[in-house]
This record gives structure tokens, C-alpha cells and sequence, in this order.
């Protein structure tokens, strides 16, 4: 699957909005795909791990795990069932929890 595909099924998945702030946008060309967990860090190219951000988000983030509920929540869903979707909630608040820390302390 190329870039162009792996972004339609995120946008049917998600919609035309950042997951990071669920800003709506006008054009698919506004969002960039981003990894959950980067390829850096273990991360892997499947849809479960990947979501779609504004580029200005993407450039923020760029090459950390990013504190994204609806990600965390799309992995957490990767698990199947209600369970799986607490772990991703709880998960995501954590990691939006210690990802805005970072950026309070430097």
C-alpha cells in the first residue's frame, strides 16, 4: 500500500481532522500521516499505529510518541472490546500527560 492509499483508509477511519487536537481540516493535504509509537522507538507501519495530524502537529511531535487519546484509543481497540478501549484510553492520557510535561519542562 502506498502513502496516497494508507491516507484514504485513514480518512475514512478518522475523518478529515487532526487526532492530536480534532481540528477539522478542508483538504487531505493539510494532514500528514503520523506513527503512534515512531519507527524509531519499535513503531511499525500498520494502520493501528498510525494516525493522521496537521503538519504543523506532525513537525512538533516529530520522532516521539505523541499524547494522542484517539490514538491510544485506536490501539487500545486493536486489542478488541471494551477492555481494549479503557487500555487505550487510560494509555493516551498517560502519554498526552507526559508528553505536555516535556514541553512545560524544555
Amino acid at each position: 500500500m502506498n502513502s496516497n492509499q494508507i491516507k484514504e483508509k485513514l480518512i475514512a477511519r478518522d475523518g478529515l481532522r487532526c487526532s492530536k487536537t480534532g481540528k477539522a481540516v478542508d483538504s487531505p493535504d493539510e494532514l500528514a500521516i503520523h506513527h503512534i509509537v515512531p519507527k524509531s522507538k519499535g513503531g511499525t507501519d500498520e494502520l493501528d499505529n498510525l494516525i493522521l495530524v496537521s503538519r504543523e502537529v506532525n513537525a512538533q511531535f516529530s520522532n516521539r510518541v505523541i499524547g494522542s487519546t484517539a490514538g491510544a484509543a485506536i490501539l487500545g481497540a486493536s486489542l478488541g472490546g471494551p477492555f481494549g478501549m479503557v487500555i487505550g484510553g487510560v494509555v493516551g492520557a498517560l502519554l498526552g500527560k507526559s508528553v505536555d510535561e516535556g514541553e512545560k519542562n524544555g
